[in-house]
């Protein structure tokens, strides 16, 4: 080769390998050392279809390159590009993926972090950032929720592991202590007794309940607001006492009835509701969608 050529210099990996097979005799080892130096300095190659897109993600977040993030084609997000969320992530992709730059939402203030979920919930988020969880400070969207996973929340609510995690060091250590909080039995994945959600968290909706949403305010809902609901000819929603699906249905033998409908037996509810939990766990109404 003239001393004055002009070698063109790899832009991928792929590249690389290719040249350097081409350069005999170089061994199998320094094949693989030249491409993983490659990818340590410039993480994966850029330009892999469209920026934010989950196969652009996915090429590198693989496992063998960046951490695996496959499961999120699994996931009840999956039809949702990664820069929904990952906002400003183009830099991320355009660098090839270089460390530190990754915008990522839970690094961000609890109320920066729940704005990018309600951009789709935005009636769950209303709800939460009037809770004590937000207020707080001390829990954010994604300390219950995982978006990549496709269980609905990083512990199972059916049992209550999910509120327990927490509360149950703090607050409810064992059953007696729970039950005297409910004043039911407690069976939460059988009966459902003394599920957290069922009366912390009641569907926003009546129908397809548990795909539905659901309150975030975790202010029990009184049955007297689905009596006001009902007098005023609006669509009657549950409550933390009738309505959710396995709640006072009949469903359960020996377990009284309550239809949300009649306004009359939601007026009697709520004041056997403030005689067992009294006045001042009243919620004031339900998660409402902000104008």
């Amino acid at each position: 080769m003239p001393s004055n050529s002009i070698v063109q210099q790899p832009q991928t990996v792929a590249q690389t390998v290719g040249l350097c097979l081409s350069r005999k005799p170089m061994s199998v080892s320094l094949v693989v050392l030249a491409a993983g130096m490659l990818l340590l300095v410039s993480g994966c190659p850029s330009g892999t279809g469209t920026i934010g897109s989950q196969t652009t993600c996915l090429a590198c977040h693989n496992g063998r390159v960046a951490e695996d993030m496959r499961i999120y084609l699994l996931s009840a997000h999956r039809g949702i590009d990664c820069t929904s969320c990952h906002i400003g992530a183009e830099a991320h992709v355009q660098s090839g993926g270089t460390l530190g730059t990754l915008v990522n939402p839970s690094t961000w203030t609890i109320e920066a972090s729940s704005a990018v979920c309600a951009s789709c919930h935005q009636q769950e988020v209303t709800g939460f950032l009037g809770s004590a969880h937000a207020t707080s400070r001390r829990v954010a969207c994604y300390d219950c929720h995982d978006v990549h996973s496709p269980l609905e929340t990083r512990a199972p609510v059916a049992n209550n592991l999910s509120c327990l995690t927490c509360h149950g060091i703090f607050d409810f250590q064992t059953n007696d202590i729970i039950s005297a909080h409910t004043n039911h039995p407690v069976d939460p994945s059988g009966t459902g007794a003394s599920r957290c959600t069922s009366c912390h968290m009641p569907p926003l909706v009546r129908e397809d309940q548990a795909d539905g949403p659901h309150s975030h305010s975790f202010l029990p809902v009184e049955p007297i607001e689905s009596a006001r609901q009902s007098d005023n000819g609006e669509t009657v929603l549950p409550n933390s006492c009738a309505g959710t699906t396995g709640c006072h249905d009949g469903s359960v033998a020996g377990t009284p009835i309550f239809n949300i409908d009649n306004a009359d037996q939601m007026t009697g509810l709520q004041a056997i509701f403030e005689f067992w939990y009294g006045t001042d766990k009243a919620s004031g109404g339900i998660d409402v969608v902000a104008p």
